[in-house]
């Protein structure tokens, strides 16, 4: 059964907190990026990370919080848009 993306990104979350509380390694010591997929490239049968009536910006800034949530971190370094 594959993993869907929020659920990676949390389980990748919950790795680097543990390895962050244990001293393993610091916030400054990864780089760390996701990206927002719109609409359609999304599997909608799956949770969204925002609602797609709202304008693209509004879903972009959504996702972006979400992934923050979900990656257990106030900044990431790169955010990419995966469609034009």
């Amino acid at each position: 059964m594959p993993i869907e993306a929020l659920q990676a990104q949390d389980l990748v979350g919950e790795a680097l907190a543990q390895m962050i509380d244990t001293k393993t390694i610091t916030r400054e010591d990864i780089f760390l990026q996701t990206k927002f997929t719109p609409i359609g490239g999304q599997d909608t049968a799956q949770p969204l990370p925002y609602n797609p009536k709202d304008p693209v910006t509004k879903q972009v800034g959504d996702s972006f919080v979400v992934s923050l949530t979900n990656l257990r971190t106030t900044y990431l370094d790169l955010y990419i848009l995966h469609s034009p």
